[in-house]
C-alpha cells in the first residue's frame, strides 16, 4: 500500500476513539528506528464556563522518554469541534515534522476524538 499523504505531509497514525469521562488515550508513536514519542490526550470540562474549546500541548522529557501531552479543554459539543489546520507539535533527530489534526466530540459521559497524525516539512504558514 502507498502512503496516505494530506497536503504534502504523511499520515503516519489515523484513529477514531471512544474515551469514557475521566480517561485518558495513551500510545507510542514510533518515529524513527530508535526514536519513539509517548502521546497523551486528556480531556478536560470546564462546567459553566464561556471560553471556546482549546487545545494546548507540551512536551516533557524524563527518563529518556519524550512525551507530548495534548489537553482538550471544552471540547463539550456532540457536533464535534475541530482544529481546522496542521498544528506542529515535534521534530524529529532527522528534521522531520510531525503534525496534529482532528475533531473531538463531546459527550455526557464520554468523548470521541477523531485524529491524524502527519510528518513533513516544516509548513510555512
Amino acid at each position: 500500500m502507498s502512503a496516505l499523504r494530506v497536503g504534502g505531509n504523511e499520515v503516519i497514525l489515523a484513529s477514531s476513539l471512544l474515551v469514557p469521562e475521566g480517561d485518558s488515550v495513551e500510545f507510542d508513536l514510533d518515529v524513527g528506528e530508535s526514536e519513539k514519542f509517548f502521546c497523551i490526550f486528556k480531556f478536560e470540562r470546564e462546567p459553566g464556563s464561556t471560553d471556546k474549546p482549546s487545545m494546548s500541548f507540551e512536551g516533557v522529557e524524563g527518563d529518556g522518554v519524550e512525551r507530548c501531552i495534548f489537553t482538550f479543554r471544552n471540547f463539550n459539543k456532540p457536533t464535534g469541534h475541530s482544529i481546522v489546520n496542521p498544528i506542529e507539535f515535534a521534530e524529529d533527530n532527522m528534521g522531520r515534522n510531525f503534525y496534529i489534526l482532528g475533531t473531538v466530540y463531546g459527550y455526557k459521559t464520554s468523548h470521541r476524538i477523531e485524529f491524524q497524525i502527519m510528518a513533513g516539512p516544516k509548513n510555512e504558514q
